[in-house]
């Protein structure tokens, strides 16, 4: 991650992430709170998330996760790409994502305040493209979740979402888990059909991911260890 005085916390207990976020939530009465959760690809992120999100219901408070993932860009758009082979096969990387729609659905958390909604589509693996207006988040929700790979990034738009966001985290776990678990999702999802593919594609596409993503990272406020 890029130097900076800025030193973040170390965390690695959800019940005392679920403590940081009431507090957070304490100072902010009248609006929602939104933390950005970062890592790379089989980090951990949106486990973490859903740990805290039970944690946060059991003393009562609303909290929902909005997934980065629900911005890709379609299989019907990247056809439509310049180079539509390559777009396919880089699925995931930055460029081929909704990034200006999902920033200004961060944006829009804060922006609409409690009494509104906010809709977002979510990513449908099971027909590999998006699903709009999927996700509700509804007056009842007080606290965002925004999952994903790039929502630390420095570059724009995706550095918008630091200034709507109360709190930057970023997941960080060890290499050799993040490999295992990408292995086994890419096997779980179809997207390899065999262990050999799926560690290529772990080496290869999502090492790349991994690597663009730590040299362009925003410091964060708190880093999650997950081991």
């Amino acid at each position: 991650m890029p130097a900076s005085s800025q030193k973040p916390v170390h965390i690695g207990d959800t019940k005392l992430l679920a403590q940081r976020i009431l507090t957070l939530a304490n100072k902010s009465e009248n609006t929602r709170v939104v933390i950005a959760v970062a890592g790379v690809p089989g980090a951990g992120k949106s486990t973490m998330v859903t740990r805290v999100v039970d944690e946060l219901a059991a003393v009562g408070v609303g909290a929902k996760l909005l997934p980065q993932d629900g911005y890709h860009y379609s299989r019907a758009q990247l056809a439509r790409f310049a180079d539509p082979a390559e777009a396919v096969r880089r699925r995931g990387a930055p460029f081929t994502f909704d990034s200006q729609s999902f920033v200004e659905t961060v944006e829009k958390l804060k922006g609409v305040g409690l009494n509104g909604s906010v809709w977002a589509p979510l990513f449908d693996h099971s027909i590999k493209d998006p699903v709009e207006n999927d996700i509700c988040i509804g007056p009842e929700i007080k606290v965002v979740f925004v999952e994903g790979n790039y929502v630390g990034l420095e570059e724009a738009p995706w550095d918008r979402v630091h200034g709507a966001s109360d709190e930057y985290w970023f997941v960080d776990t060890s290499p050799e888990l993040v490999r295992e678990r990408l292995i086994a999702r890419h096997l779980a999802l179809g997207v390899a059909a065999t262990a050999e593919e799926a560690a290529e594609r772990c080496d290869g596409l999502d090492g790349d991911n991994a690597e663009y993503i730590r040299a362009h990272l925003r410091v964060p406020d708190v880093v999650v260890d997950l081991g």
